[in-house]
């Protein structure tokens, strides 16, 4: 049985959720052959995480300078025609033709040359690269395209159930799951006392809230909240700013756990993470952002934590923290499915026995 992976090479999110699920699917089928396309540097921060640990995998990656289908924060970036032409690397790798099964992660492209591939992620790039860049003739051709391959395709594509987007919806054959976490839930959080609250500011690969989320630290630091954790170039650029309270954050989902809130840009990466530790999230994050704006109103919606967007950070800290919130947020969090990379992986195992 081969299937064969395609990865964007957009931040860790799509990275981990596609070997989570490939991890699941080798567990439930020996006899699979898996080959990836995949950002060499996503594997490269991994490196050492046990789901990586399949020697059989054949892995091909993005060669430098490719840039793919992305988030930029100037529209000029766009015009190298990169939002098209990483799609020629699918014309060297027979394991991709060779495939019963294709699975890609976020990019609608392949669809051109396989028309019979699964998609998975809970957005689409035509929709929100459409919003962010209106008058970007690169960013509107690479809409029409993706848009007539979805209207003509019509493909399956695996999403968190509660976070897909409309346009998930009205354009594929959307397969509703639970959230995709690479673990158990963690333990019951308890409601600690004030002085010893844990708050993460985490940013996210794109670098597009960095302003606001720094602000966000610099301001909780004058306020007299103690033990402030974050990470990157956010940390180094929050202790230059004279935060010297703030500590760097881990990512294990102990850390995620060990926090009271998390305040950060809501990629659904790291809303998972948040659901899967039992975490209120306060989504800080650009203007004009559809994918932001919509996640934002789904964590108020579900009961997750709080959508201040651009607003101010420390009175949203206040309020979430007030006991009755954090108990609402606990119990809330507590109720999402978070069987994703099992459901994922049954489909797929579907597929390749069809």
């Amino acid at each position: 049985m081969k299937l064969f992976a395609l990865i964007c090479p957009n931040g860790l999110g799509h990275f981990k959720r596609v070997v989570g699920v490939l991890h699941a699917l080798s567990e439930l089928e020996s006899a699979l052959e898996v080959s990836l396309l995949a950002p060499a540097g996503a594997r490269e921060r991994l490196r050492g995480w046990a789901k990586l640990a399949h020697p059989e995998w054949n892995w091909h990656f993005f060669p430098e300078g490719v840039k793919g289908v992305r988030w930029e924060l100037e529209a000029e970036a766009y015009r190298d025609g990169s939002l098209l032409s990483w799609e020629s690397l699918l014309e060297d790798l027979p394991a991709f033709q060779e495939a019963k099964v294709v699975l890609s992660d976020n990019l609608a492209g392949v669809l051109a040359h396989r028309p019979d591939a699964v998609l998975s992620g809970n957005f689409l790039w035509s929709d929100v690269l459409e919003k962010a860049y209106p008058a970007e003739a690169a960013v509107q051709e690479f809409v029409r395209r993706e848009r007539v391959l979805l209207e003509k395709h019509r493909p399956p594509m695996l999403c968190v159930e509660r976070l897909a987007m409309p346009s998930v919806r009205a354009l594929t054959e959307a397969v509703g799951l639970g959230f995709f976490a690479q673990g158990k839930r963690m333990p019951e959080k308890k409601i600690r006392p004030a002085t010893q609250t844990r708050i993460a500011i985490l940013g996210g690969g794109t670098g597009k809230a960095r302003e606001l989320l720094l602000q966000a630290v610099s301001d909780l630091a004058k306020a007299g909240f103690s033990s402030l954790l974050t990470a990157g170039d956010l940390l180094a650029e929050a202790r230059k700013a004279g935060c010297a309270k703030a500590e760097p954050f881990g990512f294990a989902p102990e850390d995620f756990h060990a926090a009271e809130l998390v305040i950060c840009r809501p990629g659904v990466g790291t809303l998972t993470d948040c659901v899967q530790a039992g975490t209120p999230v306060l989504a800080v994050y650009e203007a004009g952002n559809v994918e932001m704006e919509y996640l934002g109103r789904r964590i108020e919606e579900l009961g997750l934590g709080i959508d201040v967007a651009q607003g101010k950070v420390l009175p949203a800290v206040l309020e979430a923290l007030r006991d009755k919130n954090l108990r609402r947020y606990h119990s809330c969090l507590r109720e999402q499915p978070l069987d994703g990379i099992e459901g994922a992986a049954r489909f797929l195992l579907d597929r390749l026995r069809a």
